[in-house]
């Protein structure tokens, strides 16, 4: 019975195979030719590479961690390991023409591979014939390849793939393994189906790459296309020249393949463990995971040692047992502790608050927050000792001038340090505010509107602005009443000292 493969069949088998597949983790081999090492040649999609050997770890079926991290990471073309590729070639009469150009492609392909791969050739018309075995003798390969000549008029494309995927896996070959197909992508007269062909091909975990050859239909090479993405495999169009597309899929399998190792001592009173799982954490977090084909050997799980001279029995080494917890249990407590300590902080720094406001008044405490350090210069500069501060009750004062005297005040300490401000407002503000006449900032002790400076008939008079920090006269708080400023007074304000004076 004929089976042809239309376009809109292909589209429907291998629509979902292909999506699921093409971006997932490969593990094609699994070697256990090393005592307590095993070994696996793992393919990436892609533009991945592992980062370091944490990226990998080795799984059982239920997902529980075998080996946390590989032991080793090899990048598998710097390896002594080799590859078994077997070569399956369309004979039929459709391709025929283009033979010639198929054995010059396989003759360059024999140039460029290593000394460590190996090669199988299967033909296929409208029967499957091995045309030779695997060998890494290029003087054999060679004669074999010149043996490849027109076959019949049928092609059982999928009837080949399924008997050289039985021949790989028979032969229980422990490397790396893939089947290279060079057809025009038609079947006529195969009993298996895609289908087949890649449900078979995941089972030995064997990739199927392909190249589209000769004057065919389009619907043809996006089968062959389909079947190489669901298999994990890489595809050429028959748009590439075929040296170019067969030079190029070798080179790209070997890029994108590495040898995990890990290393552990095997409980050989076991038998194998089947669905082992490879996992790869990439860097942004997400993973991807194959599962072995194969069953890999049980790895020796240490059993705790019993301490058969135990202690007698004491209320202590009960008490003590009972209050042992492991760090992972405290943890929440450390969460409830922090906060409580957090909040007390808070109250604390809240009472010290109004503490502060409360007794603001106090002299000392004030001079200790806002009293400026002098710097040396400053301290050989000898002021004269400035005069007691009096204070008005009522504001009235001996009205000695109408018109105010021309004064100024220099800043002997603080942000404006050199600076002389002249006092030519009959309300004179000071503060951190900019509606300020003397604005002084960068100081944390000086509020928004701090002190101010009046005339009030012939007098200059110093009030405080109910500040946070007060205002200090000649050392002296200045509370809730106004005081006289005469020259040669000294102000002091947060960490600015300022200094009355005739102009």
């Amino acid at each position: 019975m004929n089976i042809k493969f239309p376009a809109g069949i292909s589209l429907s088998i291998f629509f979902f195979c292909t999506s699921v597949f093409a971006e997932q983790l490969q593990v094609d081999s699994v070697y256990t030719d090393q005592k307590d090492e095993i070994s696996f040649i793992v393919t990436l999609p892609k533009g991945i590479q592992p980062q370091e050997n944490s990226s990998f770890q080795l799984l059982d079926g239920a997902n529980n961690v075998l080996r946390p991290e590989a032991d080793t990471i090899e990048y598998f073309d710097q390896s002594d390991r080799g590859f078994d590729l077997l070569l399956c070639i369309d004979v039929s009469g459709s391709i025929s023409k283009i033979l010639p150009q198929i054995r010059d492609a396989l003759f360059e392909l024999l140039k460029s591979s290593r000394k460590e791969d190996r090669f199988g050739i299967v033909s296929f018309a409208d029967q499957v014939n091995t045309v030779s075995d695997f060998t890494n003798d290029k003087a054999t390969l060679a004669k074999s390849i010149r043996k490849l000549h027109k076959q019949g008029k049928e092609t059982v494309l999928y009837q080949a793939i399924i008997d050289s995927l039985n021949k790989l896996d028979e032969d229980k070959l422990s490397r790396y393994r893939r089947i290279l197909v060079i057809s025009d992508g038609k079947d006529e007269g195969s009993k298996k189906s895609a289908d087949d062909v890649i449900s078979l091909s995941r089972k030995y975990g064997i990739p199927i790459d392909a190249i589209a050859q000769g004057v065919i239909p389009k619907q043809y090479s996006e089968s062959l296309g389909r079947l190489a993405d669901a298999t994990g495999g890489q595809f050429k169009p028959n748009t590439t020249p075929l040296k170019e597309a067969i030079i190029e899929i070798y080179k790209n399998f070997k890029a994108n393949s590495w040898i995990v190792y890990f290393r552990y001592q095997a409980d050989t009173e076991k038998s194998e463990l089947k669905n082992a799982v490879i996992k790869f954490q990439q860097k942004d977090g997400s993973s991807l995971s194959a599962t072995l084909s194969k069953g890999i050997p049980v790895p020796v799980i240490p059993k705790p040692v019993e301490d058969t001279q135990k202690p007698p029995v004491s209320d202590v080494g009960t008490k003590h047992d009972q209050l042992t917890l492991k760090w992972q249990d405290l943890l929440p407590y450390f969460g409830w502790g922090l906060i409580f300590i957090l909040l007390l902080f808070i109250f604390w720094k809240f009472r010290q608050r109004k503490k502060q406001i409360a007794t603001c008044g106090d002299t000392d405490m004030i001079k200790k927050r806002v009293e400026p350090s002098l710097k040396p210069e400053t301290q050989q500069i000898k002021e004269p000792k400035p005069r007691q501060t009096e204070v008005s009750d009522t504001f009235k004062v001996l009205q000695k001038s109408q018109n105010p005297p021309n004064l100024a005040l220099v800043v002997l300490e603080g942000s404006l340090k050199g600076q002389k401000i002249p006092i030519n407002k009959q309300l004179f503000r000071i503060g951190a505010d900019a509606d300020n006449d003397l604005v002084l900032i960068d100081d944390d002790y000086i509020s928004g509107n701090h002190a101010l400076l009046r005339y009030d008939k012939g007098e200059l008079l110093l009030s405080d602005q109910h500040s946070l920090n007060g205002t200090l006269l000649n050392s002296e708080i200045v509370k809730d009443r106004a005081a006289r400023v005469l020259p040669g007074d000294v102000v002091q304000i947060g960490k600015s000292s300022l200094k009355l004076i005739e102009t």
